[in-house]
């Protein structure tokens, strides 16, 4: 399944453009999905779960991820930690952190720093782009969405998708 994005920078909408990505590092990407993009001179971005690439399993291996990454595909800041399926479960717990937004920074930043600490972002962009988990963010949807936004700004994270599908399809 190919997903194609309206990409927002900084909550603006910019010129349009395609963005091809692999939500979830997910081992068929790497064995089907990118040699036929290669084959069409094509690179994708892959949403990078630091728990998944060391656990391996159904996704990418963080070898794989690797090679992806020496072929000219790029990764980019997804999550959440293992248990975790979006940023908003942090405001019905977050043990271990004092506020919900501690927690949510602190998962951005665990797997930013997993992902660079593999050297899976030589250039320095994919540590800026966060992948929301599931699209559950816009910034005017009150201040749940605000404090992911403040999270997500502190953390240095200048770029997220938002919940903007534009299309859609199997391939």
């Amino acid at each position: 399944r190919i997903w194609i994005y309206d990409f927002v920078d900084a909550v603006k909408n910019t010129l349009p453009s395609i963005i091809i990505g692999a939500d979830d590092g997910h081992g068929t990407w790497y064995t089907s999905g990118l040699p036929v993009l290669e084959k069409y001179g094509f690179s994708s971005y892959l949403a990078y779960i630091h728990d998944s690439a060391l656990a391996g399993g159904s996704s990418m291996t963080v070898a794989q991820w690797q090679d992806a990454i020496s072929r000219g595909h790029h990764a980019v800041i997804h999550g959440c930690k293992s248990g975790v399926a979006s940023l908003r479960d942090y405001f019905t717990t977050y043990t271990g952190y004092p506020t919900p937004y501690a927690a949510i920074r602190a998962d951005i930043e665990y797997n930013r720093d997993g992902m660079v600490a593999h050297g899976l972002d030589p250039d320095g962009r994919g540590r800026k782009c966060y992948v929301l988990p599931q699209g559950n963010h816009q910034p005017s949807g009150g201040a749940g969405d605000n404090t992911i936004l403040s999270a997500l700004t502190d953390a240095r994270v200048t770029t997220t998708r938002l919940a903007a599908v534009g299309n859609g399809f199997s391939a």
